[in-house]
């Protein structure tokens, strides 16, 4: 496995806008997000109640076939075997109805006939849940379908949906946002934080369908910050850490790579994303992903560019911080011979 390093995760004093960006999200996460937890397990508990999928999958399946306009080829058919009588496709689809806007919107006036009892149990169930999703902070800070209003675009940024989510961002956020800080400064820091987590917003609009769930975390601002680190040192060599999942020295270390090999392995991974996944099944938002990757690129493109036409281009260039890590030991880096590899490792 390979993982950007770069200069490793810098102090406060070095980025201290980087820091406090970090300092936001967190403090979001401890003083909204965690004392929403009893709303987010009312809603993973209905959602594993086999009685309501089940109903809900049927009544979302008839729902499809009543409107085929709405929907693709594959989440139709998954819908006729639900209506066939396939438990297992009546739940499936009983989970994919809450990210339908369509269904959400209008189900619970829909005539779907059947049951009575049945209908005013799901109905009951619906209700609660859907009370509850209104109270989880994705929904209130979260860009959706439903609500895009402008606020939205920047609040999305920094609510995470659990402490992986949030710490996994934030670990990529110091280690591109820091080295970024010393050299373009603070505040360009956060324009390109803040502008590429809305452009990633609009791309998840534009191509996520008619979806309720919210899009929610930082990964599209940081994918701005990647795009744009990548583009502003181009062919120079960064540090990335490389293990093998064996505890020993020979199988862990440092090796220098260019600087667009981080750009063209997280767009492609993005890409498989987006063409390996239904857009109705939801998931990761690959697409705000690549949003945030191009508008960084673009600026950085934009800014190298400039720097060219005021004819200093190199100079400027020179003038970037280094990106060799600091007080760092390199098992492997690109040597001439095998002899000195060894000696490194050894």
């Amino acid at each position: 496995m390979i993982f950007p390093y770069l200069r490793g995760i810098l102090s406060f004093r070095k980025a201290p806008m980087t820091w406090m960006i970090v300092i936001v999200n967190v403090l979001v996460f401890v003083l909204i997000t965690i004392p929403s937890q009893s709303n987010q397990k009312i809603v993973r508990d209905k959602l594993n109640d086999s009685f309501f999928l089940q109903v809900q999958g049927r009544y979302f399946s008839q729902f499809v076939v009543d409107h085929p306009e709405f929907y693709g080829s594959q989440l139709k058919q998954i819908a006729q075997f639900s209506l066939d009588g396939s438990i297992a496709k009546s739940e499936v689809m009983g989970g994919l109805a809450i990210r339908d806007a369509y269904f959400m919107k209008w189900g619970d006036t829909y005539d779907f006939g059947g049951d009575v009892i049945a209908n005013q149990r799901w109905m009951s169930s619906l209700q609660e849940m859907n009370e509850a999703r209104q109270e989880q902070p994705s929904h209130n800070y979260g860009v959706s379908f439903f609500k895009n209003d402008g606020i939205s675009w920047i609040t999305y940024q920094f609510v995470h949906s659990g402490f992986t989510h949030l710490a996994a961002n934030m670990v990529y956020l110091l280690i591109f946002g820091a080295l970024l800080e010393m050299m373009i400064g603070s505040f360009s820091l956060l324009l390109i934080y803040l502008g590429g987590g809305a452009v990633g917003a609009g791309v998840f609009l534009l191509f996520s369908g008619a979806t309720p769930i919210p899009l929610i975390g930082a990964s599209g601002a940081v994918s701005a910050l990647m795009g744009f680190f990548c583009v502003l040192l181009g062919k120079r060599n960064v540090a990335y850490l490389y293990f093998l999942f064996i505890p020993s020295k020979e199988y862990m270390g440092l090796v220098y790579l260019p600087a667009w090999v981080t750009f063209l392995l997280w767009i492609l991974s993005d890409l498989a994303g987006v063409f390996g996944n239904m857009s109705e099944f939801g998931g990761i938002a690959y697409t705000a992903h690549i949003g945030g990757q191009l508008s960084g690129a673009g600026v950085g493109l934009a800014l190298l560019a400039f720097h060219y036409w005021k004819g200093d281009l190199k100079n400027w260039h020179r003038m970037l911080p280094p990106t060799r890590p600091l007080f760092s030991k390199v098992y492997f880096v690109q040597e001439p011979t095998r002899r000195r590899i060894l000696s490194e490792i050894r």
